[in-house]
C-alpha cells in the first residue's frame, strides 16, 4: 500500500507523495470535487509530474483502489502461511482489518465511500470482483475450523463470512467515522459474537 497517514515529508519518493495526497483528498472532498491540479499542490509537484506517474485522475483513483487491496490480501496471505492454529490465525486476520484501518486511514475510509456512498463520476471499479478474492481468504479460515471441529460444517460457507464482516463493518465504520473509541479488546468481543452463532460441529 503506497498511502501513509502521517504528513508528507522527504522521505517519500515522488510517486508516494502523490499518492498520499491524492488518497487524502478524494477521502476528504470525494473524487468529483478533487482536482488533478489540487492533488499536484498538496503533494508538491507539477501538473504534469502527477500525469507521468499515473497518466489521469481516473487511473490515479483506480490504482489507489487496487494497490490498497493487493496490500491487505498480501498481508493475509502472509497469515495464512505461518504455522499456528485456527484461533490464533482468526484473532490475527480480525486484528489485520484495524490495524490497517488505524494505519492508514485515509485509504480505508476511501474504499468505504467508494463501496457504500455516490460515486459520482468516479471510475467504475469492479468491487465485486475484488471482494469475492477477499471473501474467499475468509472461507479459507472458516474451513480450516471447520476440518479441526470447531466450526460448524455448513454448506453454504458464505453466510459465516458475511456474518463476521458485517461484525467487523460495525467497528470499523464506528473507528473511521464516528468518535466513540472501539473497545480494547474488540478482538475478542468481535469473535465470541461470531462463535456463538457458528461455533461446533454439527
Amino acid at each position: 500500500m503506497v498511502i501513509r497517514t502521517q504528513n508528507i515529508d522527504n522521505q517519500m519518493d515522488t510517486r508516494e507523495k502523490i499518492a498520499y495526497a491524492a488518497t487524502h483528498l478524494f477521502a476528504v472532498h470525494g473524487y468529483d470535487a478533487t482536482s488533478i491540479r489540487d492533488i499536484a499542490e498538496k503533494a508538491g509537484v507539477t501538473k504534469p509530474v502527477v500525469y507521468y506517474y499515473f497518466q489521469s485522475k481516473e487511473n490515479l483513483f483506480a490504482t489507489l483502489i487496487h494497490e490498497a487491496y493487493d496490500f491487505f490480501f498480501q498481508a493475509l496471505e502472509k497469515l495464512f502461511e505461518e504455522e499456528t492454529d485456527f484461533w490464533d490465525r482468526w484473532k490475527k486476520v480480525t486484528r489485520l482489518y484495524f490495524d490497517l484501518s488505524m494505519q492508514y486511514r485515509d485509504t480505508v475510509q476511501l474504499i468505504y465511500i467508494y463501496s457504500f456512498g455516490p460515486r459520482g463520476k468516479s471510475p467504475r471499479i469492479n468491487m465485486l470482483e475484488i471482494e469475492n478474492i477477499h471473501t474467499q481468504f475468509l472461507a479459507r479460515l472458516f474451513r480450516e475450523g471447520m476440518q479441526q471441529g470447531l466450526v460448524r460444517n455448513i454448506e453454504n460457507i458464505e453466510w459465516i463470512t458475511n456474518l463476521y464482516l458485517g461484525v467487523i463493518v460495525i467497528y470499523q465504520q464506528q473507528l473511521l467515522f464516528t468518535d466513540v473509541p472501539i473497545p480494547e479488546n474488540y478482538s475478542d468481543i468481535i469473535m465470541e459474537m461470531v462463535y456463538n452463532g457458528i461455533g461446533g460441529a454439527k
